[in-house]
């Protein structure tokens, strides 16, 4: 927890220093800078909040930290960014519900003389002014590879995404099934989208488990979707027995020896 807290506090302050005005400006004004995650709610929403606090304290600038109040709120989303245009914000750091979706609100941002930095998740422009986050892609790949690895290079394997559309679990996605056609034994027999909801990916593991009951892996995409899978493999008796990677999961509901985390 202290090091996601941490890098948090890195990541407001690579947001800060990317979008620093002029000293001369910096002087004659208190910059406001808004950040706009996927949502307010879950552990790693918070921690990311704490650390944005921390960065804004050293930077002395005025931060405002609005979002949805969950991830599938796209619309929410950018009804929230426009609010902000309208009010008057000096940069934007969004993660963005998705990433086709809120492209014409950034780029708006931007044509006001707005900087906007992608954080966690990237958007489908080249208008922003950079992206701070996980090479996504590259970590579908590591899961995979890992996944592939402890199921012996053969069996059945179940994709629990998260929210569709979002652009960092697309990438974990892609990188994940490229690392997985390497093994021709290997079948991904299904993927369904949980909606970042813990319940949801529960029930998505255990309709998986009961359809296919030689399910040898599962791979959560996102803090969401493993957990739940985790609880269903426990619940049906077969800890060990179907391996479970996950990615960027700050809090565990069971013991953490249910996972294989990457």
């Amino acid at each position: 927890m202290r090091r996601l807290t941490l890098l948090c506090i890195l990541v407001g302050g690579l947001i800060l220093s990317l979008i620093a005005l002029p000293t001369t400006h910096a002087q004659r004004k208190r910059w406001h800078i808004a950040i706009v995650p996927k949502a307010l709610t879950g552990e790693y929403w918070v921690r990311c909040k704490k650390g944005a606090e921390a960065a804004a304290r050293d930077f002395g600038v005025r931060l405002t930290f609005v979002g949805p109040s969950a991830e599938t709120e796209v619309d929410k989303q950018i009804d929230i960014i426009e609010n902000l245009l309208t009010r008057g914000v000096d940069a934007l750091g969004i993660s963005p519900c998705d990433g086709k979706a809120l492209v014409p609100v950034i780029e708006k941002a931007v044509s006001k003389g707005i900087p906007v930095v992608t954080v966690d998740s990237d958007a489908k422009t080249n208008k922003r002014l950079a992206y701070i986050g996980t090479n996504n892609e590259k970590a579908g790949e590591l899961a995979g590879q890992e996944l592939a690895k402890l199921i012996g290079g053969k069996g059945k394997v179940l994709i629990i995404q998260g929210v569709p559309g979002a652009e960092n679990l697309m990438q974990r996605v892609k990188g994940f099934k490229r690392a997985i056609a390497k093994f021709p034994q290997i079948k991904i027999v299904s993927e369904q989208a949980c909606q970042s909801d813990l319940t949801r990916a529960l029930e998505i593991t255990e309709n998986a488990l009961r359809a296919h009951t030689d399910l040898a892996g599962i791979f959560g995409v996102n803090a969401y979707g493993a957990p739940g899978a985790a609880q269903a493999v426990k619940e049906a008796g077969k800890t060990g027995k179907v391996k479970t990677i996950v990615l960027h999961s700050p809090y565990l509901p069971v013991k953490l020896g249910t996972f294989a985390k990457a």
